[in-house]
């Protein structure tokens, strides 16, 4: 019977085939573990707070931003902002239109910052 195959070659045939399709997916499955893990590691973490004027009124629409990340968020109409950061010290600025922009060190690691004050600008600059 010369053209024809054995069972038993027939058999070896897709067991091996088998054992690739297996291995192919198992190397597959390793390379996206491989390329997911570090990103679901890596930590976050919230800053959230309230930007207020000198008198303790919270400003509505008061931007807080990480310019280094080019993250920023205004704060909503309970005037409140919160910001997912990476871990790891931040310099974080609160800013609103008329008052002086305030810049500070936010590290996850020492606990939550305190909401920001900030002062009217009183140097006549508009666009301040």
């Amino acid at each position: 019977m010369a053209g024809t195959l054995s069972p038993l070659f027939i058999g070896k045939t897709v067991m091996i085939m088998g054992n690739n399709r297996i291995r192919h997916q198992t190397m597959l499955l390793a390379a996206l573990l491989w390329l997911l893990v570090p990103r679901l590691s890596r930590a976050q973490h919230i800053l959230r707070g309230t930007v207020r004027d000198v008198t303790g009124t919270a400003l509505p629409a008061a931007t807080a931003a990480v310019p280094a990340l080019g993250l920023g968020t205004a704060t909503t109409t309970d005037r409140r902002y919160q910001l997912t950061l990476p871990a790891g010290p931040q310099q974080v600025t609160m800013s609103f239109v008329s008052y002086v922009p305030q810049t500070f060190p936010w590290n996850p690691s020492l606990g939550p910052q305190p909401d920001a004050t900030l002062a009217a600008n009183t140097s006549g600059c508009a666009e301040c």
